[in-house]
C-alpha cells in the first residue's frame, strides 16, 4: 500500500509498463514505496586514514550535479527520456567533484547501489588492491600510480609526439603498472640487459657509480641510494611453458617455498642473504605437496644458487614479486632449484 493505494506487484508492474499502461505517475509512487532501508549501500571498498589524507588533498569540495528529470505532466504526453542525462559541461564539471567509493555519507550513489544489487564482489578477482602512493622525489614531476586507471594514453600521446624519454606499460593482469622514465636523479631510463645465458651484460648504475667507473648512469638511482647504491627495478627473469604442478611433479624430495621474508644480505660480494620462510612451507614427496613444515631460516648464496646447472625448472608462472622489497621490482617465475641452505628454525 502506497498512500491508501493497493500497488500491483512488480512483476504485473514490469508488464504493464511494457504495454504503457501504467503510467509514470504510478512507477514514481512505487519507487517512494519501496523500503529505503532496504537500498542502502552493504558495498565498501574503503581506504586508510593515510591514503584518505593524500587523496583528498588539493582537492575543492562541491556538491553533486543532478540531472534535472523531465516534468511529470509531459511523461504523460510524451515517450521523451525522462532522465535526459548530464550535459558536456555538467558532466565535465561532475567528473572533475571527488567520488570516494568508500565513504558510507554517499547513500546516493547510483554505483554503490546498483553494486550492491547486482552483488559486485571486489574480492571476485584475486589480486590485492592497489595503495595510494605518490612519489614526488623528482624536482618537476610528481608520479602518482594510484591514480592510474592504465589507458595507455599517454603512452600513446608521447609516441605520437616522437618523444624518446616515453613511457610504457610494464607487467601483466594484476602487475600492470605504468614504468616511469626516469630515476630520482632526473636520469632517463632504458633497457639494461644484465644477465644473459648465464653471462654477466650489465651493471646498473647511478651518477655516483657511473663516474667513477667512467660510464653513463644507467637512470637506477633510488630514494635510499646514497646509502645502498643504485637498484634497478622492473627486474625481468624469463619463465618457461612448465606449469607449478609439472616442476612439483619433478621432485623426489624436497621443499616448496611460497616466499622469503627478512632478508638480509650478509656478503655483498658474494651475495650471502639471510632470512626466513613465509606464508606456507611445505614437503615434497614423490612429486607431491604433502605435510606442512614449520618456518625456517636460511643462509645461502643467490648466485650459487643461481649458477650453472643449479636451475632445474623455470615456471609459466611470471608476477612480480610480493614480499618485503620486491614489489614493482622483480618479475620472476617459480623456479626448481637443485639445493637450498637451511640453516634452522625461525627462532634460531
Amino acid at each position: 500500500m502506497a498512500g491508501g493505494r493497493p500497488l500491483p506487484r512488480r512483476e504485473d508492474l514490469e508488464d504493464a509498463l511494457r504495454r504503457r499502461r501504467v503510467g509514470s505517475l504510478a512507477v514514481e509512487e512505487t519507487e517512494r514505496a519501496v523500503d529505503q532501508t532496504a537500498r542502502q549501500p552493504e558495498l565498501s571498498v574503503g581506504h586508510d586514514d593515510a591514503e584518505l589524507a593524500d587523496i583528498f588533498r588539493g582537492i575543492e569540495e562541491h556538491s553533486q550535479e543532478h540531472v534535472t528529470a523531465l516534468d511529470i505532466a509531459e511523461r504523460r504526453t510524451s515517450f521523451d527520456e525522462i532522465d535526459p542525462g548530464y550535459d558536456k559541461e555538467t558532466a565535465r564539471q561532475e567528473a572533475l567533484r571527488c567520488m570516494s567509493c568508500g565513504c558510507t555519507a554517499a547513500v546516493g550513489c547510483d554505483v554503490r547501489r546498483f553494486a550492491t544489487e547486482y552483488g559486485a564482489d571486489p574480492t571476485r578477482f584475486l589480486g590485492a588492491r592497489r595503495r595510494y602512493d605518490r612519489d614526488d622525489s623528482h624536482p618537476e614531476v610528481v608520479y602518482e600510480p594510484g591514480k592510474c586507471i592504465l589507458c595507455d594514453a599517454c603512452v600513446r600521446i608521447a609516441e605520437e609526439a616522437g618523444e624518446t624519454l616515453g613511457v610504457a606499460l610494464v607487467g601483466r593482469g594484476f602487475q600492470v603498472a605504468m614504468g616511469v622514465p626516469f630515476d630520482t636523479e632526473g636520469t632517463p631510463k632504458g633497457h639494461l640487459d644484465l644477465v644473459v645465458d648465464g653471462v654477466t651484460k650489465g651493471v646498473a648504475h647511478n651518477r655516483k657509480t657511473a663516474k667513477k667507473s667512467g660510464v653513463d648512469s644507467t637512470g637506477n638511482n633510488i630514494t635510499g641510494s646514497e646509502s645502498w647504491g643504485p637498484i634497478p627495478t622492473n627486474v625481468f627473469v624469463g619463465g618457461s611453458d612448465q606449469s607449478v604442478d609439472e616442476l612439483i611433479a619433478g621432485v623426489e624430495r624436497g621443499i616448496y617455498v611460497s616466499a622469503f621474508n627478512y632478508c638480509r644480505i650478509l656478503d655483498p660480494k658474494t651475495m650471502v642473504v639471510t632470512g626466513l620462510t613465509r606464508n606456507g612451507t611445505f614437503m615434497i614427496e614423490n612429486g607431491r605437496i604433502n605435510d606442512a613444515v614449520t618456518n625456517m631460516r636460511f643462509t645461502q648464496s643467490f648466485v650459487d644458487a643461481l649458477g650453472e646447472g643449479r636451475i632445474l625448472g623455470l615456471g609459466d608462472d611470471a608476477r612480480f614479486a610480493d614480499s618485503e622489497f620486491a614489489p614493482g621490482i622483480m618479475y620472476v617465475p617459480t623456479m626448481c632449484l637443485g639445493s637450498w641452505n637451511f640453516t634452522g628454525g625461525a627462532e634460531g
